[in-house]
């Protein structure tokens, strides 16, 4: 069965955080953004392309889907108002289900960080570890450099790599 992935990077004060640059992969096809707005007209389109709907839906994949959901659940939200999430307690979400999509978390499935989740399944990519500084604050409207996208990219190549041979 065909999944996807999606990670997210994020930035914040001591008021407020928010996403900053986003990737997604389906199908071999990476799809990439800035805001929370474009990935949810993105989840529309695919879901209108392939006639998604609550019985025919594509699951993607987040690794510790907690944290990214809780900058995404007020989209998803307007998205979709019959949200469902299951979860072990309010920082545990197992699942989200929007019309179309199952958002499951990988973290929660292997239990492993990222990193060693690809060092242990991933047979082509590995994440890159250490390659952007999180203490750095970035904004939407401001320039990335290759690093910070290809810090992104790695993430959900990998990630999609050890889910494919975890799931094996």
């Amino acid at each position: 069965r065909e999944y996807a992935v999606f990670d997210s990077e994020t930035s914040h004060t001591l008021e407020e955080g928010w996403i900053y640059q986003w990737a997604f992969l389906l199908s071999g096809r990476y799809v990439y953004g800035r805001k929370p707005s474009e990935f949810i007209r993105l989840l529309s389109r695919i879901r209108d392309k392939y006639e998604l709907n609550r019985d025919k839906e594509i699951i993607i994949y987040i690794h510790n889907a907690a944290y990214d959901l809780q900058y995404l659940k007020h989209y998803l939200y307007e998205y979709d108002d019959e949200m469902e999430v299951l979860a072990t307690d309010a920082h545990s979400i197992i699942t989200l289900t929007v019309e179309g999509f199952r958002f499951i978390c990988s973290y929660r499935l292997s239990n492993l960080s990222l990193d060693l989740f690809s060092q242990t399944y991933a047979e082509k990519y590995l994440k890159a570890s250490g390659a952007i500084d999180y203490s750095i604050l970035r904004y939407q409207d401001e320039e990335l450099t290759d690093t910070d996208w290809y810090y992104m990219f790695s993430d959900v190549a990998s990630q999609h790599d050890a889910i494919g041979h975890y799931l094996e």
